[in-house]
């Protein structure tokens, strides 16, 4: 088995690429975020408001029996290009029940993310019947978490095309050598074939160690499988973090590194695992941030990397995805996935509970937030008019878009070499104006948006942003928009 290198294609001077895990030699557009610094030469009278996610009023995937009393997003949702269909797999915890069949791995699909199909699939018996969508059991010996997987699809062995990593025991113990990260392969994403030496990377007492929470991904940037974990600090057990484990074939994996601590205060308390997803050239994560201190519940901060181990904070600690209210189902905690990008718009599924970690009685589901593409940060002013200067960087294509929301205000774009002085005909006095929110506003200077006589030159763009407009993109690409 192996890996095929990806190649990333781009002239920039910092980072620039397609909404795609698979990059293409044939891009056709840039995109730059603003979800930190990265792009940021300088700015004045500027901040950065965190975009939360609209959440659907109700669950997606919810208890169809006995076997799956408890659903919840320990696991992964992915859009499946080829075969055009969503699908699922998660867990259920059943209280209750016989630790044979409490924790099993289910399967679902869909066609549209919200109305779910839940296929019985006659693989593992429960309670006496296999009418049921489970694809796995645990092994017998301890519940089984976090079942995370991949569709591999430079795998060119069809039994390897689906990977799965989970938590398990191989025997009865804790925290002696049998438990840790498990592996499965399978042709189809249903049927699944345990891996004969397990674990493939155990646990131990120290903070350089997995734990039962974990999330995998491909990451084409560094030609890995990467999988990032829930762990403990010194002296273990002291309080969760997060860790980072890969492999290039799937079976020896590095020893973990811890990639992001916590002070385990009020203000900084300790994680529940971090799933990440590389996006415009980013990684992003979603930390499971778990309130410890005050009323143990579980919610969603949004962290940004550029080299997957050194990770910032997005918007100063805000949440992403907060927990529902008092009445709400999804009132406890909250356990993301990484999203599904298609159609203009970012799909967050995650698990919820209506009762925190420390609650004696609760229930689970799985629901949907929305967010329009890349609008993780706003850029906006503070005091009516801000401004910001990117670092140079090369166009690669001719015409240059916004993702902006132009209403009481305005937003003016300027084109200036690497020192900042505007190049003839591109000045804020020269730019067309924007009206409206749209993910594409083309940018054209006195009626031009033409820029090809800049390509493969350094540039630098200027953004004079007044009134309550908002900054979240800009784009350089191959096409004109159509407005």
């Amino acid at each position: 088995m192996r890996i095929t290198m990806f190649s990333v294609v781009g002239t920039a001077l910092f980072s620039c690429c397609q909404t795609s895990i698979a990059y293409s030699a044939e891009q056709t557009t840039c995109s730059y975020l603003f979800a930190d610094n990265q792009h940021v030469a300088s700015e004045s009278n500027i901040k950065r408001s965190l975009q939360q996610p609209t959440k659907l009023p109700k669950p997606v995937i919810t208890s169809q029996g006995d076997w799956d009393s408890c659903p919840y997003l320990f696991g992964t949702v992915i859009f499946d290009h080829q075969e055009q269909i969503y699908k699922a797999w998660y867990m259920s915890y059943n209280y209750g029940q016989p630790l044979a069949v409490r924790t099993p791995f289910l399967y679902a699909t869909s066609s549209n993310g919200r109305d779910w199909t839940y296929p019985t699939l006659g693989l593992f018996e429960h309670n006496g019947s296999k009418q049921n969508n489970i694809i796995l059991q645990n092994a017998g010996h301890h519940d089984s978490y976090s079942p995370s997987v991949i569709k591999d699809r430079n795998e060119r062995n069809p039994s390897r095309r689906y990977k799965m990593i989970f938590w398990d025991f191989s025997a009865e113990g804790s925290y002696k050598g049998n438990d840790g990260m498990m592996i499965a392969f399978s042709p189809d994403g249903i049927h699944w074939k345990r891996w004969q030496q397990q674990p493939v990377l155990a646990s131990a007492e120290v903070e350089q160690s997995i734990s039962d929470v974990m999330d995998l991904l491909i990451d084409p940037l560094r030609n890995r499988y990467v999988a990032y974990t829930k762990g403990w600090a010194d002296p273990f057990p002291h309080h969760r973090q997060i860790v980072r484990t890969e492999s290039t074939d799937f079976i020896n994996w590095s020893s973990p590194e811890v990639v992001l601590r916590h002070a385990n205060t009020v203000a900084d308390p300790e994680s529940y695992g971090m799933p990440v997803f590389i996006h415009e050239g980013m990684y992003f994560g979603l930390l499971r941030l778990y309130h410890s201190r005050t009323d143990h519940t579980i919610d969603i901060q949004l962290t940004s990397s550029h080299d997957g181990k050194s990770w910032n904070r997005v918007a100063n600690q805000a949440t992403f995805l907060p927990n529902g209210n008092d009445n709400a189902w999804d009132r406890g905690m909250l356990f993301s996935t990484a999203p599904v990008i298609r159609n203009d718009v970012m799909e967050f599924f995650y698990g919820a509970w209506d009762g925190s970690h420390n609650s004696t009685s609760r229930s689970s589901a799985i629901g949907l937030a929305t967010l329009p593409l890349n609008r993780f940060t706003a850029i906006e002013a503070i005091d009516d008019v801000g401004t910001l200067q990117t670092k140079p960087l090369v166009l690669t294509h001719p015409f240059l878009s916004l993702n902006a929301s132009v209403r009481k205000g305005r937003i003016r774009v300027a084109l200036t070499d690497a020192a900042g002085s505007p190049l003839p005909g591109f000045s804020l006095e020269d730019c067309d104006r924007i009206n409206g929110n749209s993910l594409r506003h083309q940018l054209t200077w006195r009626g031009q948006g033409d820029v090809a006589v800049l390509k493969q030159k350094q540039i630098s763009l200027l953004f004079e942003i007044s009134g309550d407009s908002q900054l979240f993109a800009f784009r350089n690409h191959e096409y004109p928009e159509h407005r």
